[in-house]
């Protein structure tokens, strides 16, 4: 990961990871199968912030390496260490997931799949729609122009 890229995953994985934290805690919402891809949202955020180089960037990776190693010792948390990393790589998977648990514990459940089909659908719509984008060469373009590293990283804070 380099520069803006990794600002914008921070950015995403922090958004995203804060708002799904927030719908599984609150007991209004009650949405308990959001926790396995807040977790991989959150462990996504750090390994970006572990990316950086700068003293941020080295102590989350000290961190990081503190962690593995201590997970080393006990089978428990090497399974836990494992299941983290396994739900960051797979946060489309866990939120599709979710949306069915959120459907199988509902009371009006043709309701929930309605909106849950049309919410999924259009999230990963979206979302395609902008990786495109950002992939243009008029993107690309527009960042090399970009001058200053604080000013590229307002740019990665934005595309996140």
């Amino acid at each position: 990961m380099k520069g803006v890229i990794v600002y914008d995953v921070i950015t995403k994985s922090l958004i995203f990871g804060t708002r799904n934290f927030d719908k599984v805690t609150n007991a209004a919402i009650h949405d308990e199968g959001r926790i396995f891809a807040t977790t991989g949202q959150f462990a996504n955020a750090v390994k970006a912030v572990a990316a950086l180089d700068n003293k941020v960037g080295k102590a989350s990776s000290a961190a990081i390496n503190a962690v593995a190693k201590v997970t080393e010792g006990s089978r428990a948390l090497n399974t836990v260490a494992k299941g983290v990393n396994w739900a960051a790589n797979n946060v489309n998977p866990l939120l599709i997931g979710a949306a069915g648990y959120r459907v199988l514990v509902s009371d009006n459940k043709i309701k929930t799949l309605n909106r849950e089909v049309f919410g999924m659908s259009a999230m990963f719509g979206v979302e395609a729609l902008m990786k495109r984008g950002f992939q243009t060469a008029a993107w690309t373009k527009l960042l090399s122009k970009i001058p200053g590293a604080q000013n590229k990283i307002v740019a990665g804070i934005i595309q996140g």
